[in-house]
């Protein structure tokens, strides 16, 4: 790569400008470790950072961000490698791909000349099956001490009488007061039935010598809890009740833990008995994924509900341990029940042993076996589409799959249904060499792909239309970003005509529309797609769904843009409640909305609750993320300049307690 000629270079913030004899004008904007390159002829292209300085142009002046903040970008739906790279649709070809992972060296036939996998890699996937481990322990567990059904009983069905939870209380001072009226009476009606079926209620259950034990409190047949804290009801309702003090039911509450499933029906029995209970949670018989099984009930004591948790001592010994694993879970997948069955159900076919040391050898293992199933469900969990983003290993199993595939293998059988296995097999492997940087072979299997779906299933087809999109982002040869955008409004209109407008894929090439046009600064334009795309993804998916809050984000990203910041918080504002609910509130996702909104208050000139969301979000990166990491260094350089504009003197020395090199911060 030739040094341009007699370059002059301006920086503004995260921006290069770069004047040269080649070319007129250019804009160089960084994401991650690739910047993008925009020329004054409308034409585009990505650079690596090192090859930036091979061409000679100075690498520091590419960082930073904004006078008031860079809005963390929402735009896509296929999970980036890691962070700082920011979620990406599957549309975005160049944003948020890196070329990170694993070092494997393929020979003939599967065989593994070179296998050194990613640490957290292997951290990862020992977390996995060590959660899955568990999950089976608990499930053999239930098998074992639940083997007469007791709680599977229809007398015992879960239910829940909406009519007899509703408080009369009129605001939380006075729910507190009922609460502390009821507080006696609730224990002394739970100590009876305790002890009405003989037990202890002060004994302290035991599983192989050990006693029950959570957070450091170690539990007895019967504990019960004392007021629940006025602080954390009150951001219970604020965060998870939308501020309705009325859905607040477990100021008083108790738990009860059996040895034997003939008293788990004794509690349960004499509870339903004496008329108490409004609303049952039997997850004895409708067991959670994880494996985990208890059960949840409210009780009308005195005309105020009261939380009652009833379990089984050898399944709770194991809660802590898979409560950890969740948490995990969650960090890395979206956490949804669906989608946790989903990763584990693949985890489970896997049929890797725990242990670090051992999954180097299982996944060579997989890859000499060649079972496609197998290689794509490994596939889908380390590479870029669940969260792993180990992209080297994601591209080694795809290259895999096609090889057994092209050879015969997979299915087995002919015709058509052979035919499509090896389209999805090329399309896989389109996107795989695409977050790799293989642009030639991405273009390469996304023909191939192109090609057998509309031979199979018609020009017009999900599959067929869903690669063309594709095409369309990824083809080398179109530079102009008007002819990209024109090249996408088509694709969307064949969608909507075929597949119709509420379609998922219609909907995500909507979305890469809609990020098209505000990259070329169409923003009205652009309000109008999104908008678009998230009447239909509040329809189809659902206002929870990740698709449908990166929506939102993008809704606010053009309102920014515009100027507009009252309506960009808005959507900001809305996108945080779902992902905190969603991911949680430490999840790193949610944290970029949480700077956002904070870049947005900046912008508006309210440093207060500007400074107040980057502390917010400082605390969480650092936290998840440690204050190393590029994200909570880029979170405390925004948090730092908006310091010095207010003139925070007491602010910024916080700030340095914590982060002293932050002035010299140029992320």
């Amino acid at each position: 790569m030739m040094k341009p000629e007699d370059e002059k270079k301006v920086v503004v913030g995260c921006t290069v400008i770069v004047t040269s004899s080649q070319t007129k004008c250019s804009v160089a904007k960084r994401q991650g470790l690739r910047v993008r390159v925009a020329y004054s002829d409308g034409k585009e292209s990505w650079l690596e950072i090192k090859d930036l300085e091979l061409c000679g142009y100075n690498t520091e002046d590419v960082g930073g961000g904004e006078k008031k903040g860079e809005a963390e970008p929402e735009t896509s739906e296929a999970v980036p490698p890691k962070p700082p790279a920011r979620e990406l649709e599957g549309g975005e070809p160049d944003a948020g791909r890196a070329r990170t992972g694993s070092q494997v060296v393929m020979g003939e036939g599967g065989e593994v000349k070179v296998m050194k996998l990613m640490p957290t890699t292997k951290e990862d996937m020992t977390e996995l099956t060590g959660m899955n481990n568990l999950k089976n322990k608990i499930n053999g567990i239930a098998a074992e001490v639940l083997w007469e059904g007791v709680m599977e009983q229809e007398e015992f069905a879960s239910f829940k009488d909406a009519s007899e939870q509703e408080s009369d209380a009129k605001d939380l001072t006075e729910l507190y007061a009922e609460a502390g009226a009821v507080l006696h009476v609730f224990a002394e009606t739970m100590l009876g039935i305790v002890v009405g079926l003989g037990m202890d209620a002060e004994k302290y259950p035991e599983v192989e010598g050990e006693r029950i034990v959570d957070d450091g409190f170690e539990f007895k047949a019967l504990t019960c809890a004392p007021l629940k804290g006025r602080k954390r009801a009150e951001e219970k309702i604020k965060d998870d009740y939308e501020g309705n003090f009325k859905c607040m039911l477990d100021l008083v509450r108790c738990s009860i833990i059996v040895e034997t499933e003939e008293q788990l029906g004794g509690v349960l029995g004499k509870m339903l008995e004496l008329g108490i209970v409004v609303r049952l949670k039997n997850r004895f018989a409708n067991p959670l994924p994880t494996g985990i099984r208890d059960c949840l009930m409210n009780v009308k004591i005195n005309n105020h509900i009261c939380e009652v948790q009833l379990h089984l001592s050898y399944i709770i010994k194991e809660k802590g341990a898979m409560h950890e694993y969740y948490n995990f879970f969650r960090d890395k997948f979206s956490g949804a029940s669906a989608t946790y069955t989903e990763v584990m159900g693949k985890v489970e076919a896997l049929g890797l042993d725990g242990g670090e040391e051992n999954v180097e050898y299982g996944v060579s293992k997989l890859l000499k076996e060649g079972d496609v199933g197998k290689l794509n469900g490994l596939a889908d969990i380390v590479g870029r589409k669940e969260g792993f983003g180990d992209v080297k290993l994601d591209l080694v199993l795809r290259r895999r799959v096609v090889e057994v595939l092209e050879g015969g293998g997979g299915k087995g059988g002919s015709g058509n249904l052979c035919k499509l296995e090896l389209m999805d097999a090329y399309l896989e492997l389109g996107d795989a060499c695409n977050w790799a940087y293989e642009d030639d072979d991405s273009e390469k299997y996304f023909k191939l792909a192109k090609e057998g779906y509309e031979e199979v299933l018609g020009a017009e087809s999900e599959k067929a239309l869903e690669v063309t999109y594709k095409l369309i982002l990824t083809n080398p040869n179109i530079t102009d970003k008007g002819e990209r955008i024109e090249k996408l409004n088509d694709v969307v209109k064949r969608m909507e005509g075929a597949l119709g407008d509420e379609n998922v894929v219609t909907l995500t090439t909507l979305n890469e529309l809609g990020e098209k046009l505000r990259q070329n600064g169409q923003y009205e334009e652009t309000k109008e797609v999104h908008e678009r795309c998230l009447a239909g993804r509040m329809k189809v998916l659902g206002g929870g769904n990740k698709h449908t809050l990166m929506t939102l984000g993008n809704l606010g990203n053009v309102y920014k843009n515009l100027e507009n910041y009252e309506r960009a918080s808005e959507y900001y504002e809305r996108a945080l409640k779902g992902y905190e609910r969603l991911l949680g509130k430490n999840h790193p996702q949610t944290l970029s909305t949480v700077m956002n909104i904070a870049n947005v208050f900046w912008n508006m000139d309210d440093f207060g609750k500007a400074e107040e969301m980057y502390q917010k979000a400082l605390e969480g990166y650092e936290a998840q993320l440690g204050k190393e990491h590029i994200d909570t260094m880029r979170c405390a350089e925004n948090y730092r300049d908006c310091l010095e504009e207010s003139g925070n003197k007491e602010g910024m020395a916080d700030l340095k307690k914590g982060h002293p090199n932050v002035e010299s911060y140029d992320t």
